[in-house]
């Protein structure tokens, strides 16, 4: 498995235990040297991480079962970095990434309004990108989430918070069904197979 911009580890530790062997990359030195620390500590001897451009990753052709990532694209030149992720997956492998989405113009304006929550980067991904890796992979699948459940962000800590959660969380389901609206989301889970 590789975790495609693993900054600390986190998740690449989480699925250590399971996991015959596990590579995390990230372009931070800082990062990687914490992820090192704290697979040392929880004696994760299969997890491996290391310093590195997501662009080049510097593995083998078809080396990983797996490759994953949270929030790791839309920082990234996506076919760049969607063409290396395909060259190191296996024939038959899965990418996962959890992305943004570009496109509502209510998630835009907020963006637009918060500029210090996010780095230059950025780039939330279209349309456009979605059919980057329809080019590059043989089977993709999106699942988009976020749209009326934003409106349950002001009772996440408050008793009403996880029913109405619960309620949006089901209009979106029924909203997604309908393809325009599926891009009007704040995220996507994209699987992309080789």
């Amino acid at each position: 498995m590789l975790d495609y911009g693993c900054g600390l580890g986190d998740y690449a530790l989480q699925v250590a235990p399971v996991a015959s062997v596990i590579h995390g990359i990230d372009i931070s030195g800082v990062a990687i040297d914490t992820a090192r620390d704290r697979a040392a500590s929880g004696g994760f001897s299969n997890a491996h991480f290391r310093v590195g451009d997501a662009h080049e990753t510097g593995f083998d052709d078809d080396q990983f079962d797996l490759v994953f990532g949270i929030g790791i694209i839309h920082h990234l030149d996506v076919r760049r970095a969607l063409t290396e992720v395909a060259r190191v997956l296996k024939p038959g492998g899965v990418a996962i990434f959890r992305e943004p989405l570009a496109g509502n113009v209510l998630i835009d304006l907020y963006r637009s309004l918060t500029p210090s929550a996010r780095t230059v980067d950025e780039h939330p991904l279209t349309r456009a990108d979605a059919r980057i890796a329809e080019q590059l992979f043989p089977r993709c699948s999106w699942k988009f989430f976020g749209l009326t459940t934003l409106a349950a962000v002001p009772f996440r800590n408050t008793a009403v918070g996880a029913p109405v959660y619960d309620l949006t969380a089901a209009l979106d389901r029924q909203l997604f069904r309908f393809e325009p609206l599926r891009w009007q989301a704040w995220n996507v889970l994209m699987k992309l197979t080789k």
